[in-house]
């Protein structure tokens, strides 16, 4: 494949990236070219080196010993806090329809969930404990 263009592209959000573009003209006379491709051009491929950057510092960050720890600390998080809210607070089901009053009806479960641990929290006078060193995201 060889260097085709540079493409922009626009986010919904107004992120623009750039994208490099690789073609390949070998798939004219390829008798597998109707399995590979459907373009009259033949096969290309887009490539984001920044992409690329972000992902590598992502994956080392979530790979090493103290990513490890907070992924752990987190799905352990997750799953307590679905478990408390089917068994402890009997929840099955959204009573309300669309995606703005299921937004409000979670927001109002997170809301009392937290105001209950808090208040536990105080009674037992553990108000300042943590789990973990705190750290911004």
């Amino acid at each position: 494949m060889t260097f085709h263009n540079l493409k922009n592209t626009t986010s919904a959000s107004g992120y623009i990236s750039e994208k490099r573009v690789f073609k390949t003209a070998q798939c004219q006379n390829c008798p597998n070219k109707d399995k590979c491709t459907t373009s009259e051009t033949g096969r290309s491929v887009e490539y984001s080196p920044l992409l690329e950057k972000y992902r590598k510092i992502s994956l080392e960050n979530i790979t090493n010993e103290h990513g490890i720890m907070l992924r752990l600390n987190r799905s352990i998080q997750v799953e307590g806090a679905f478990g408390v809210l089917k068994q402890d607070y009997r929840f099955r089901r959204f009573l309300t329809r669309g995606e703005e009053n299921v937004t409000t009806e979670m927001f109002l479960l997170c809301f009392a969930m937290n105001v209950n641990k808090y208040n536990h929290k105080q009674r037992d006078k553990r108000t300042q404990t943590y789990l973990f060193k705190q750290e911004v995201a």
